[in-house]
């Protein structure tokens, strides 16, 4: 028997750089790589580059203010499947 693999393209930071970046950016990276899923992040409030952004605090949650300043807007024409990277960790302490 033979089972179906799906691949995600994964959230690395070069795509994070002043922001969180967007799906249109990662859907091309991941066209070429045959990923079939794109991860996007969505967790807390994570450095000091997103607390200067969005003016809430290391380790709040995201508001929908912080999700249009944080992510690059517009998405691919075509469907696209995507997963939210929602993390449930404790507050870092580097901001």
């Amino acid at each position: 028997m033979r089972k179906n693999v799906s691949y995600v393209y994964p959230n690395t930071s070069d795509l994070n750089r002043g922001g969180r970046g967007g799906l249109s950016a990662r859907f091309e990276l991941a066209q070429g790589s045959g990923c079939e899923f794109i991860e996007m992040p969505a967790d807390f409030i994570k450095n000091k580059t997103e607390i200067e952004l969005t003016g809430l605090d290391l380790g709040c949650t995201l508001t929908k203010e912080a999700v249009v300043t944080l992510c690059d807007p517009g998405s691919p024409s075509r469907n696209l499947a995507y997963i939210l990277h929602t993390e449930p960790s404790l507050p870092r302490t580097d901001g």
